[in-house]
């Protein structure tokens, strides 16, 4: 199944266009400073983003649901259980304000930064 998903990956037709337009406007390295990785595997699950070097992950819910949905939240538990920083932003977030989206990934990196020194 995993095999499937990298080949649609490389393909490009798994990713959102919110996942495209942050990518674009801020999640590379020329705008936060910090590599990111796209669509990767921690344990058991696909992060949308993953910066290793934070352990940050930011997560995109195309749910249109007003709350997350339990799977989301157990994931988003598990995942700090096991040291990571996730936030969260709903797809539509992303789409109608990219940038306070990424004002808030930009202050999580500097908060983070700042606790590791």
């Amino acid at each position: 199944m995993l095999k499937i998903y990298n080949q649609l990956l490389k393909e490009n037709k798994t990713t959102s266009e919110a996942e495209k337009l942050l990518w674009k406007m801020g999640l590379s390295r020329g705008r936060t400073g910090i590599k990111f990785n796209r669509q990767l595997q921690l344990d058991k699950y696909i992060v949308d983003f993953f910066a290793p070097e934070l352990d940050l992950i930011v997560q995109l819910d195309g749910s249109a649901q007003l709350s997350w949905s339990e799977e989301n939240k157990f994931k988003k538990r598990r995942l700090e259980s096991m040291g990571y920083k996730v936030l969260q932003f709903k797809e539509a977030e992303v789409l109608e304000n990219v940038y306070r989206v990424l004002a808030e990934v930009e202050c999580t990196i500097y908060a983070l930064k700042k606790k590791m020194a």
